[in-house]
Protein backbone atom coordinates (compact mmCIF):
# COMPACT_ATOMS: atom_id res chain seq x y z
CA UNK A 1 0.00 0.00 0.00
CA UNK A 2 1.24 3.44 -0.84
CA UNK A 3 1.24 6.01 1.18
CA UNK A 4 0.97 10.06 -0.51
CA UNK A 5 4.94 9.95 -0.38
CA UNK A 6 6.84 7.12 -2.08
CA UNK A 7 8.20 5.15 0.47
CA UNK A 8 12.45 5.06 0.27
CA UNK A 9 11.97 1.28 0.34
CA UNK A 10 10.20 1.35 -3.24
CA UNK A 11 13.32 2.74 -4.31
CA UNK A 12 15.69 0.27 -3.49
CA UNK A 13 13.48 -2.98 -4.48
CA UNK A 14 14.17 -1.47 -7.80
CA UNK A 15 17.26 -2.67 -7.33
CA UNK A 16 16.92 -5.98 -7.64
CA UNK A 17 14.57 -5.86 -10.83
CA UNK A 18 17.24 -6.67 -13.12
CA UNK A 19 16.05 -7.34 -17.13
CA UNK A 20 16.59 -10.85 -18.75
CA UNK A 21 16.75 -9.10 -22.11
CA UNK A 22 19.75 -7.46 -21.03
CA UNK A 23 22.92 -7.63 -23.65
CA UNK A 24 26.24 -8.29 -21.37
CA UNK A 25 29.56 -7.14 -23.02
CA UNK A 26 30.83 -10.56 -22.04
CA UNK A 27 31.60 -12.37 -19.18
CA UNK A 28 33.38 -9.62 -17.01
CA UNK A 29 30.75 -7.77 -17.38
CA UNK A 30 28.62 -9.81 -15.87
CA UNK A 31 30.81 -10.88 -13.02
CA UNK A 32 31.38 -6.82 -12.40
CA UNK A 33 27.76 -6.78 -12.09
CA UNK A 34 27.11 -9.31 -9.70
CA UNK A 35 29.67 -8.10 -7.90
CA UNK A 36 28.25 -4.20 -7.84
CA UNK A 37 24.85 -6.01 -6.93
CA UNK A 38 26.37 -7.30 -4.03
CA UNK A 39 28.25 -4.34 -2.39
CA UNK A 40 24.81 -2.50 -2.72
CA UNK A 41 23.05 -5.24 -0.75
CA UNK A 42 25.64 -4.96 1.22
CA UNK A 43 25.42 -0.73 2.05
CA UNK A 44 28.67 -0.49 -0.35
CA UNK A 45 27.13 2.38 -2.50
CA UNK A 46 30.41 3.99 -2.93
CA UNK A 47 32.05 0.68 -3.90
CA UNK A 48 29.16 -0.53 -6.27
CA UNK A 49 29.50 2.60 -8.60
CA UNK A 50 33.32 2.06 -8.41
CA UNK A 51 33.13 -1.77 -9.98
CA UNK A 52 30.22 -0.45 -12.74
CA UNK A 53 32.69 2.46 -13.53
CA UNK A 54 33.67 0.92 -16.96
CA UNK A 55 30.56 -0.68 -17.97
CA UNK A 56 28.54 2.43 -17.37
CA UNK A 57 31.17 4.81 -19.77
CA UNK A 58 30.35 2.11 -22.76
CA UNK A 59 28.31 3.36 -25.70
CA UNK A 60 25.53 0.79 -24.83
CA UNK A 61 25.75 0.22 -21.02
CA UNK A 62 23.51 -3.31 -19.45
CA UNK A 63 20.59 -1.82 -18.25
CA UNK A 64 21.04 -3.69 -15.26
CA UNK A 65 24.14 -1.47 -14.14
CA UNK A 66 22.00 1.43 -15.03
CA UNK A 67 20.11 0.26 -12.74
CA UNK A 68 22.52 -0.58 -9.71
CA UNK A 69 24.48 2.28 -10.03
CA UNK A 70 20.96 4.52 -10.29
CA UNK A 71 20.17 3.26 -6.56
CA UNK A 72 23.57 3.58 -5.49
CA UNK A 73 23.71 7.29 -6.19
CA UNK A 74 20.29 7.18 -4.95
CA UNK A 75 21.79 6.01 -1.29
CA UNK A 76 24.52 7.99 -2.14
CA UNK A 77 21.78 11.13 -2.21
CA UNK A 78 23.06 11.65 -5.38
CA UNK A 79 19.44 11.91 -6.99
CA UNK A 80 20.58 14.30 -10.04
CA UNK A 81 23.22 11.96 -10.86
CA UNK A 82 20.79 9.12 -10.78
CA UNK A 83 18.60 10.32 -12.70
CA UNK A 84 21.09 11.66 -15.48
CA UNK A 85 21.92 7.66 -15.48
CA UNK A 86 18.09 6.63 -15.88
CA UNK A 87 17.40 9.10 -18.45
CA UNK A 88 20.69 8.44 -20.33
CA UNK A 89 19.05 4.23 -20.26
CA UNK A 90 15.62 5.35 -21.20
CA UNK A 91 17.52 7.16 -24.22
CA UNK A 92 18.92 4.11 -24.91
CA UNK A 93 15.97 1.74 -24.13
CA UNK A 94 13.05 3.10 -24.19
CA UNK A 95 10.62 0.42 -23.30
CA UNK A 96 12.73 -0.75 -20.21
CA UNK A 97 10.24 -1.05 -17.57
CA UNK A 98 12.68 -0.59 -14.93
CA UNK A 99 14.65 2.18 -15.98
CA UNK A 100 11.28 4.21 -16.26
CA UNK A 101 10.02 3.35 -13.37
CA UNK A 102 13.33 4.66 -11.29
CA UNK A 103 13.70 7.42 -13.44
CA UNK A 104 10.13 8.12 -12.54
CA UNK A 105 11.16 7.36 -8.34
CA UNK A 106 14.24 9.92 -9.09
CA UNK A 107 12.04 12.98 -10.42
CA UNK A 108 9.60 12.43 -7.61
CA UNK A 109 13.28 12.60 -4.82
CA UNK A 110 14.00 15.65 -6.52
CA UNK A 111 10.51 17.44 -5.99
CA UNK A 112 10.10 17.63 -10.06
CA UNK A 113 6.71 16.37 -9.62
CA UNK A 114 5.09 17.16 -12.51
CA UNK A 115 7.91 15.07 -15.34
CA UNK A 116 7.70 12.51 -12.48
CA UNK A 117 3.76 12.26 -12.74
CA UNK A 118 4.39 12.22 -16.99
CA UNK A 119 6.60 9.29 -16.28
CA UNK A 120 4.76 7.14 -14.36
CA UNK A 121 1.85 7.71 -16.91
CA UNK A 122 4.23 6.71 -19.37
CA UNK A 123 5.36 3.63 -17.38
CA UNK A 124 1.36 2.56 -16.37
CA UNK A 125 0.34 2.90 -19.95
CA UNK A 126 3.51 0.21 -21.00
CA UNK A 127 2.45 -1.63 -18.00
CA UNK A 128 -1.09 -1.83 -19.82
CA UNK A 129 -0.03 -3.04 -22.74
CA UNK A 130 2.36 -5.49 -21.52
CA UNK A 131 -0.13 -7.17 -19.41
CA UNK A 132 0.26 -10.26 -17.15
CA UNK A 133 -1.99 -10.77 -14.03
CA UNK A 134 -1.90 -9.31 -11.02
CA UNK A 135 -0.79 -11.15 -7.57
CA UNK A 136 -4.00 -12.26 -5.58
CA UNK A 137 -5.41 -9.55 -3.25
CA UNK A 138 -2.75 -6.83 -5.23
CA UNK A 139 -3.85 -3.94 -8.09
CA UNK A 140 -1.96 -4.54 -10.88
CA UNK A 141 1.19 -3.13 -11.57
CA UNK A 142 -0.13 -0.43 -14.07
CA UNK A 143 -3.08 0.84 -11.01
CA UNK A 144 -0.11 1.23 -8.78
CA UNK A 145 1.99 3.82 -11.40
CA UNK A 146 -0.92 5.31 -12.61
CA UNK A 147 -1.61 6.15 -8.88
CA UNK A 148 1.98 7.32 -8.08
CA UNK A 149 1.46 9.75 -10.98
CA UNK A 150 -1.76 11.05 -9.49
CA UNK A 151 0.44 11.78 -6.40
CA UNK A 152 2.52 13.37 -8.29
CA UNK A 153 0.13 15.87 -10.30
CA UNK A 154 -1.58 16.36 -6.65
CA UNK A 155 1.61 17.08 -5.04
CA UNK A 156 2.48 19.93 -8.14
CA UNK A 157 -0.74 21.92 -7.72
CA UNK A 158 -2.09 20.22 -10.73
CA UNK A 159 -4.87 18.97 -9.21
CA UNK A 160 -7.48 18.80 -12.45
CA UNK A 161 -4.74 16.75 -14.06
CA UNK A 162 -4.22 14.66 -11.25
CA UNK A 163 -8.09 14.07 -10.67
CA UNK A 164 -8.43 13.27 -14.19
CA UNK A 165 -5.65 10.13 -13.37
CA UNK A 166 -7.17 9.12 -10.70
CA UNK A 167 -11.01 8.77 -11.75
CA UNK A 168 -10.16 5.51 -14.43
CA UNK A 169 -8.60 3.73 -11.46
CA UNK A 170 -12.40 4.33 -9.46
CA UNK A 171 -13.55 1.20 -11.83
CA UNK A 172 -11.03 -0.83 -9.83
CA UNK A 173 -13.43 -1.01 -6.54
CA UNK A 174 -12.20 -4.05 -5.26
CA UNK A 175 -8.81 -3.48 -6.10
CA UNK A 176 -8.39 -0.21 -4.96
CA UNK A 177 -5.90 0.63 -2.10
CA UNK A 178 -7.72 2.52 0.87
CA UNK A 179 -4.66 5.88 0.22
CA UNK A 180 -5.81 5.60 -3.03
CA UNK A 181 -9.13 6.52 -2.09
CA UNK A 182 -8.11 8.86 0.48
CA UNK A 183 -6.51 10.60 -2.39
CA UNK A 184 -8.92 11.23 -4.20
CA UNK A 185 -11.13 12.50 -1.50
CA UNK A 186 -7.90 15.70 -1.02
CA UNK A 187 -7.99 16.30 -4.92
CA UNK A 188 -11.54 17.08 -4.22
CA UNK A 189 -10.85 18.96 -1.30
CA UNK A 190 -8.67 20.72 -3.52
CA UNK A 191 -10.83 21.68 -5.94
CA UNK A 192 -13.36 22.95 -3.87
CA UNK A 193 -15.71 19.77 -4.82
CA UNK A 194 -17.01 19.52 -1.63
CA UNK A 195 -20.31 17.32 -2.26
CA UNK A 196 -17.78 14.88 -4.43
CA UNK A 197 -15.12 15.27 -1.38
CA UNK A 198 -18.19 14.57 1.10
CA UNK A 199 -19.24 11.47 -0.48
CA UNK A 200 -15.58 10.34 -0.85
CA UNK A 201 -14.90 10.80 2.83
CA UNK A 202 -18.25 9.12 3.76
CA UNK A 203 -16.79 6.04 2.11
CA UNK A 204 -13.41 6.46 4.28
CA UNK A 205 -14.90 6.70 7.42
CA UNK A 206 -16.78 3.59 7.16
CA UNK A 207 -13.79 1.18 5.65
CA UNK A 208 -11.63 3.00 8.35
CA UNK A 209 -13.29 4.66 11.48
CA UNK A 210 -10.29 4.67 13.43
CA UNK A 211 -8.26 7.18 11.37
CA UNK A 212 -9.02 10.34 13.32
CA UNK A 213 -7.69 12.56 9.96
CA UNK A 214 -10.38 11.29 8.41
CA UNK A 215 -13.38 12.95 10.47
CA UNK A 216 -11.42 16.02 10.88
CA UNK A 217 -11.24 16.28 6.78
CA UNK A 218 -14.89 15.36 7.12
CA UNK A 219 -15.74 18.22 9.40
CA UNK A 220 -13.96 20.65 7.40
CA UNK A 221 -15.75 19.80 4.16
CA UNK A 222 -19.20 19.65 6.17
CA UNK A 223 -17.81 23.50 7.34
CA UNK A 224 -17.61 24.26 3.98
CA UNK A 225 -20.75 23.26 2.95
CA UNK A 226 -22.59 25.58 6.22
CA UNK A 227 -23.49 21.79 7.22
CA UNK A 228 -22.88 22.96 11.04
CA UNK A 229 -24.70 20.01 12.52
CA UNK A 230 -22.40 17.52 10.70
CA UNK A 231 -19.27 18.90 11.01
CA UNK A 232 -19.97 19.12 14.89
CA UNK A 233 -20.49 15.50 15.20
CA UNK A 234 -17.37 14.63 13.09
CA UNK A 235 -15.29 16.55 15.36
CA UNK A 236 -16.96 14.97 18.23
CA UNK A 237 -15.92 11.62 16.87
CA UNK A 238 -12.64 13.28 16.23
CA UNK A 239 -11.47 14.69 19.52
CA UNK A 240 -13.59 11.41 21.42
CA UNK A 241 -10.13 9.57 19.72
CA UNK A 242 -7.43 12.43 20.69
CA UNK A 243 -7.74 15.73 22.04
CA UNK A 244 -6.99 18.07 19.60
CA UNK A 245 -3.95 20.31 19.44
CA UNK A 246 -3.57 24.17 19.53
CA UNK A 247 -3.19 24.39 15.89
CA UNK A 248 -6.28 22.24 15.23
CA UNK A 249 -8.22 24.07 17.70
CA UNK A 250 -7.53 27.44 15.71
CA UNK A 251 -7.74 25.81 12.19
CA UNK A 252 -11.17 24.40 13.18
CA UNK A 253 -11.87 27.67 14.62
CA UNK A 254 -11.37 29.61 11.53
CA UNK A 255 -13.41 27.44 9.95
CA UNK A 256 -16.52 28.07 12.10
CA UNK A 257 -15.63 31.59 11.46
CA UNK A 258 -16.23 31.75 7.87
CA UNK A 259 -19.13 29.47 8.61
CA UNK A 260 -20.57 32.14 10.91
CA UNK A 261 -20.82 30.10 13.60
CA UNK A 262 -18.75 32.18 16.24
CA UNK A 263 -19.69 30.06 19.26
CA UNK A 264 -18.53 27.30 18.33
CA UNK A 265 -15.32 29.03 17.37
CA UNK A 266 -15.20 30.32 21.03
CA UNK A 267 -15.84 27.00 22.35
CA UNK A 268 -12.84 25.33 20.28
CA UNK A 269 -10.44 27.86 20.99
CA UNK A 270 -11.18 27.64 24.73
CA UNK A 271 -10.73 23.80 24.77
CA UNK A 272 -6.69 24.37 23.14
CA UNK A 273 -4.59 22.07 25.50
CA UNK A 274 -2.18 24.80 24.97
CA UNK A 275 -1.81 28.33 25.87
CA UNK A 276 -3.26 30.87 23.31
CA UNK A 277 -0.53 33.26 21.43
CA UNK A 278 -1.40 37.02 21.37
CA UNK A 279 -2.98 36.84 17.56
CA UNK A 280 -5.01 33.51 18.74
CA UNK A 281 -6.66 35.79 21.29
CA UNK A 282 -7.42 38.21 19.16
CA UNK A 283 -9.58 35.58 17.01
CA UNK A 284 -10.78 34.66 19.97
CA UNK A 285 -12.14 37.95 21.07
CA UNK A 286 -13.65 38.36 17.61
CA UNK A 287 -15.43 35.14 18.29
CA UNK A 288 -16.47 36.19 21.13
CA UNK A 289 -18.00 39.51 20.12
CA UNK A 290 -19.82 37.77 17.17
CA UNK A 291 -21.53 35.17 19.38
CA UNK A 292 -22.74 38.18 21.62
CA UNK A 293 -20.47 37.58 24.55
CA UNK A 294 -19.03 41.34 24.83
CA UNK A 295 -17.47 41.30 28.25
CA UNK A 296 -15.36 38.02 27.78
CA UNK A 297 -14.20 39.77 24.03
CA UNK A 298 -12.99 42.53 26.24
CA UNK A 299 -10.86 40.16 28.92
CA UNK A 300 -9.82 38.59 26.06
CA UNK A 301 -8.06 41.26 24.22
CA UNK A 302 -6.75 43.04 27.41
CA UNK A 303 -5.03 39.50 28.09
CA UNK A 304 -3.53 39.48 24.58
CA UNK A 305 -2.26 43.29 25.11
CA UNK A 306 -0.60 41.79 27.92
CA UNK A 307 1.13 39.18 26.31
CA UNK A 308 1.86 41.44 23.51
CA UNK A 309 1.53 45.12 23.65
CA UNK A 310 1.23 46.13 19.66
CA UNK A 311 -0.22 49.86 18.58
CA UNK A 312 -2.40 47.46 16.67
CA UNK A 313 -4.02 45.71 18.85
CA UNK A 314 -4.59 48.78 21.35
CA UNK A 315 -6.46 49.87 18.31
CA UNK A 316 -8.60 46.91 17.75
CA UNK A 317 -9.48 46.92 20.95
CA UNK A 318 -10.67 50.45 20.79
CA UNK A 319 -12.86 49.72 17.97
CA UNK A 320 -14.27 47.04 19.45
CA UNK A 321 -15.05 49.21 22.86
CA UNK A 322 -16.16 51.81 20.43
CA UNK A 323 -18.63 49.15 18.02
CA UNK A 324 -20.27 48.10 21.92
CA UNK A 325 -20.73 51.70 23.02
CA UNK A 326 -18.31 51.59 25.59
CA UNK A 327 -16.98 55.13 24.82
CA UNK A 328 -15.30 56.13 28.18
CA UNK A 329 -13.79 52.92 28.11
CA UNK A 330 -12.45 53.10 24.02
CA UNK A 331 -10.76 56.71 24.59
CA UNK A 332 -7.59 55.01 26.28
CA UNK A 333 -6.57 52.72 23.75
CA UNK A 334 -7.22 55.03 21.34
CA UNK A 335 -5.21 57.86 22.76
CA UNK A 336 -2.45 55.33 23.07
CA UNK A 337 -2.68 54.69 19.25
CA UNK A 338 -2.80 58.33 18.87
CA UNK A 339 0.80 58.65 20.49
CA UNK A 340 2.43 55.69 18.76
CA UNK A 341 1.67 55.90 15.24
CA UNK A 342 1.66 58.64 12.36
CA UNK A 343 -1.31 57.35 11.17
CA UNK A 344 -3.37 58.86 13.35
CA UNK A 345 -6.70 59.73 10.98
CA UNK A 346 -8.87 56.67 12.29
CA UNK A 347 -7.91 57.05 16.13
CA UNK A 348 -8.69 60.91 15.88
CA UNK A 349 -12.03 60.34 14.07
CA UNK A 350 -13.10 57.60 16.43
CA UNK A 351 -11.56 59.46 19.95
CA UNK A 352 -13.70 62.12 18.27
CA UNK A 353 -17.16 60.11 18.36
CA UNK A 354 -17.02 58.71 21.56
CA UNK A 355 -16.67 62.46 22.95
CA UNK A 356 -19.49 63.52 20.61
CA UNK A 357 -21.33 60.16 21.94
CA UNK A 358 -20.53 61.58 25.85
CA UNK A 359 -22.24 64.99 24.72
CA UNK A 360 -18.55 66.50 25.13
CA UNK A 361 -18.86 68.19 21.83
CA UNK A 362 -15.58 70.87 22.11
CA UNK A 363 -13.32 67.85 23.05
CA UNK A 364 -14.96 66.37 19.79
CA UNK A 365 -14.89 69.19 17.42
CA UNK A 366 -11.16 69.53 18.59
CA UNK A 367 -10.54 65.78 17.61
CA UNK A 368 -12.36 65.81 14.10
CA UNK A 369 -10.34 69.38 13.37
CA UNK A 370 -7.19 67.27 14.02
CA UNK A 371 -9.04 63.95 11.78
CA UNK A 372 -9.76 66.57 9.18
CA UNK A 373 -6.17 66.62 7.86
CA UNK A 374 -5.75 62.94 7.24
CA UNK A 375 -7.77 61.81 3.58
CA UNK A 376 -8.68 58.47 5.03
CA UNK A 377 -11.27 60.16 7.11
CA UNK A 378 -11.50 63.35 6.03
CA UNK A 379 -15.03 63.33 5.13
CA UNK A 380 -16.65 61.46 7.85
CA UNK A 381 -14.31 64.09 10.44
CA UNK A 382 -16.15 67.26 8.22
CA UNK A 383 -19.65 65.88 8.20
CA UNK A 384 -18.97 65.10 12.22
CA UNK A 385 -18.29 68.89 13.09
CA UNK A 386 -21.16 69.89 10.84
CA UNK A 387 -23.53 67.33 12.99
CA UNK A 388 -21.71 69.30 16.19
CA UNK A 389 -22.40 72.89 14.85
CA UNK A 390 -26.20 71.86 14.19
CA UNK A 391 -26.31 70.29 17.29
CA UNK A 392 -24.99 73.40 19.25
CA UNK A 393 -27.56 75.82 16.86
CA UNK A 394 -30.41 73.51 17.89
CA UNK A 395 -29.31 74.20 21.66
CA UNK A 396 -28.98 77.60 21.71
CA UNK A 397 -32.13 78.12 19.96
CA UNK A 398 -33.96 76.30 22.78
CA UNK A 399 -31.83 78.50 25.54
CA UNK A 400 -33.00 81.74 23.32
CA UNK A 401 -36.35 80.74 22.62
Amino acid sequence: MHKLMLPVCFILSMVFILPASSAYAGRNNSIKINAALKALQQDKPEESVALLQHILEQTEPDVSALIIAGNAYMQLGKNKKALALYQKGVSIYPNDLGLLQNKAIALYYLQQFLPAGDAFIQLAEMQKAKGGAAQANEAPAWFKSQYQAAVCYYKSEHYNKALSTMLPLTSEVNKQSFDAKKLLAHIYVALEQWKNASAQLDILVNEKPEDRSLWLLLANINLRMNRIASASSALQVAHSMKAPTRSECVRLAKMYMRADAPLLASKILTESPEKLTASQLDLLAIAYERAGFINKAVETLQTALAQEDTTKRHLEYGKLLYRNQLYDKAVEPLNVVCSKTKKKGLPLYLLGQCFLKMNEYKKASTLFAQAKKYRSVRSNAKNALSLIQHIERMQQDSVTG
